[in-house]
């Protein structure tokens, strides 16, 4: 049994096969893909804002860091394969600072 945050965090992809969630309070970003498949999940790297790519081949993630624990990186997940990526880092203080 899950926990879903419908007003924020709730995510279908484009072809309407597969749903991303994160679960309040926790962190946790989950992947339910097409029919029949196992739930992927992200419960250790604080990972947070799932959105899927226009073609809905990738699912992008917010998670910590691999190299620096105290700071979140964008990672791109490919649903087919399963392989992540890590794309670049996110510059929280920033956004922070600029009001954007």
């Amino acid at each position: 049994e899950y926990a879903v945050d419908l007003e924020n965090n709730l995510h279908i992809s484009p072809d309407h096969k597969s749903i991303a969630w994160t679960e309040p309070g926790v962190s946790i970003a989950r992947l339910l893909p097409a029919a029949g498949e196992k739930i992927k999940s992200w419960e250790k790297r604080y990972a947070d804002s799932p959105r899927f790519s226009q073609d809905g081949k990738y699912l992008y993630l917010s998670m910590v860091d691999d190299e620096d624990s105290d700071s979140q990186a964008l990672w791109r997940y490919e649903i087919a394969s399963g392989e992540e990526q890590k794309i670049g880092p996110l510059y929280w203080d920033y956004f922070v600072e600029n009001g954007t």
